[in-house]
């Protein structure tokens, strides 16, 4: 599973480089890392309000994050 696991970061890290974004595997993962999807209801128990956010991280997460159009297929 470990050898697995670090063949797809070397794969994605590749796939990144192919596309102008350059960074380690562990920078990578870190600032991927920061990219979350929150969700938050509140409200009526019976019918709760729903929000949605998307939480980018730093600067190369946001790059890898426009890359793959992470927002878009979170919010889809």
């Amino acid at each position: 599973i470990c050898v697995l696991a670090y063949r797809l970061c070397t794969l994605l890290r590749k796939e990144l480089h192919q596309k102008g974004i350059d960074c380690s595997i562990d920078q990578c993962l870190e600032s991927m890392n920061a990219i979350n999807r929150v969700t938050t209801f509140y409200g009526d128990i019976a019918k709760p309000k729903k929000i949605e956010a998307f939480i980018e991280g730093d600067e190369l997460a946001s790059r890898i994050e426009e890359v793959y159009g992470l927002q878009q297929k979170y919010y889809s």
